[in-house]
């Protein structure tokens, strides 16, 4: 049961977990500091669990964490999402490849042969390179220009793109918008 000793003594957080932002968790320390407990409470101004917590944490303060939470968990599932990719092999470390192709090089034609008939050839299978397409869409989105580029239309062609021809035009044409962004004199 939420009281202000334990809000005073033992808040570690607070943010809200619904969309709709109608519920709020709270997380406190026990007394003997071993553990968390996690309370859910409703985001209802008359409530009096609600005024309890709006002493110690503002409601600025609850959608502020509550961003940076969300910013966090996504950071996190796109790291996992990627390290899982990598692991199926539908991802690759190019510095890892580099490194393998400069003790081999015939593996360089061989790799340069399969991606250009993947990309521009007759060998792609909307149903078997489903995989292989999603990791090429989710390795160009980790791609620093590709991430930053502020173009929403071409961002959402890039996530519906059915090919991996098309996916490299949209991939080409970020790249393009995002230079020309970088050649532009901003007016102050």
């Amino acid at each position: 049961m939420l009281n202000e000793k334990l809000l005073k003594e033992n808040l570690i957080t607070a943010y809200y977990i619904s969309d709709d932002r109608k519920q709020i968790e709270i997380l406190t320390q026990t007394e003997d500091g071993k553990a968390i407990s996690p309370t859910i409470i409703e985001s209802d101004p008359n409530h009096p669990y609600y005024k309890l917590l709006t002493k110690y944490v503002s409601e600025e303060e609850l959608l502020e964490i509550t961003h940076q939470r969300k910013k966090n968990e996504l950071k996190a599932y796109k790291k996992m999402v990627l390290k899982l990719a990598k692991k199926d092999g539908l991802v690759y470390d190019v510095n890892e490849i580099t490194k393998n192709l400069e003790k081999s090089p015939e593996k360089l034609s061989t790799v340069i042969k399969f991606f250009f008939d993947f990309i521009f050839g007759n060998t792609f299978d909307k149903d078997k390179h489903k995989d292989i397409l999603f990791g090429l869409k989710l390795e160009l989105f980790e791609k620093e220009q590709i991430k930053s580029c502020d173009n929403r239309e071409l961002k959402s062609l890039m996530r519906k793109a059915s090919t991996p021809e098309e996916v490299i035009r949209i991939a080409v044409q970020m790249l393009d918008h995002e230079n020309k962004k970088q050649e532009t004199p901003q007016k102050a």
